[in-house]
C-alpha cells in the first residue's frame, strides 16, 4: 500500500503538478478553439458550394482541423511548453510519429471498450457498426481524453526530449588541477623534500659526525701518546 502512495504521489508531483503539464493544457485549449474555428469555418464556405458534396465538405473541414491544429500545437509545445532548442528534421518526424501512433491507440482503444461497455460484443475500430445512443459520442469523448494523456506523455518524452548534457568546461578544470596538484605537491614533495633530507640530513649526520668523531678520535690518540712517549 505504501508502494501505492508513494507512486500517486510521484506522479501527481513529477506530471500533474508539473508547468509543462499546465502549458500542454493551454496550448491544447488554444489548439481546440483554432481548429473548431478553421473546422466550421470551411464547413460554412464549403456548404454554400453546389460543387461540394456534404460528405467531402466534412472530410476537408476536419482534415484542415487537424492540419492547422498539429503545426500550432509543434511551435507551442516545442518553444513554449517544453522549451525545446533542438533544430532537425528528425525532431518534426518524432512529432508526427508520436501524433500518429496516439491518435491510433487512443481512438482504437476507445471505439471497441465502449462498444463492449454498450453492446456486450468487442467492435473492432475497422468494423462499420452503428453504436446506439449516445455511445459513438462517449467513445469520441474517451478516445480524445486518452489522445491528449498519450500526446502528452509522447511530447515530453519522446518528440521533444530533452538531451543529456555534454561535457561541462568545469571536466577541464579538474583535470588541470589534478595535473597541476600532481606537479607541483607531488614533486615537491617527494623530490625536493626527500632530496634535501636525503642531502643535507643524512650527508650532514652521516657524513661530517663520522669524519669529525674519526679526525677527533684518531687526532687526539696519537697526540695522547706522542706526548707519552
Amino acid at each position: 500500500m505504501g508502494k501505492i502512495k508513494g507512486f500517486v504521489k510521484s506522479f501527481f508531483k513529477n506530471i500533474i503538478l508539473d508547468v509543462s503539464f499546465r502549458r500542454f493544457i493551454l496550448v491544447g485549449i488554444i489548439n481546440t478553439l483554432v481548429g473548431l474555428g478553421v473546422n466550421y469555418l470551411l464547413l460554412w464556405l464549403l456548404g454554400m458550394s453546389d460543387k461540394v458534396s456534404d460528405n467531402a465538405a466534412y472530410w476537408i473541414a476536419s482534415a484542415a482541423n487537424y492540419i492547422v491544429g498539429s503545426i500550432l500545437s509543434f511551435f507551442l509545445n516545442k518553444y513554449y511548453t517544453f522549451r525545446s532548442s533542438e533544430k532537425s528534421f528528425s525532431e518534426v518526424m518524432r512529432f508526427v510519429l508520436n501524433i500518429l501512433v496516439c491518435w491510433i491507440v487512443a481512438y482504437g482503444t476507445a471505439r471497441p471498450f465502449i462498444g463492449w461497455l454498450f453492446t456486450g460484443n468487442w467492435i473492432w475500430p475497422w468494423e462499420n457498426v452503428k453504436f446506439p445512443g449516445a455511445a459513438g459520442y462517449i467513445a469520441t469523448l474517451l478516445g480524445a481524453g486518452l489522445f491528449v494523456i498519450l500526446n502528452y506523455f509522447g511530447q515530453r518524452f519522446f518528440a521533444f526530449k530533452k538531451k543529456s548534457p555534454v561535457e561541462q568546461p568545469g571536466d577541464a578544470e579538474d583535470g588541470s588541477d589534478d595535473v597541476s596538484d600532481y606537479g607541483s605537491d607531488d614533486v615537491s614533495k617527494d623530490g625536493s623534500d626527500d632530496g634535501s633530507d636525503y642531502g643535507s640530513d643524512d650527508v650532514s649526520k652521516d657524513g661530517s659526525d663520522d669524519v669529525s668523531n674519526d679526525v677527533s678520535d684518531d687526532g687526539s690518540d696519537e697526540k695522547n701518546e706522542g706526548n707519552c712517549r
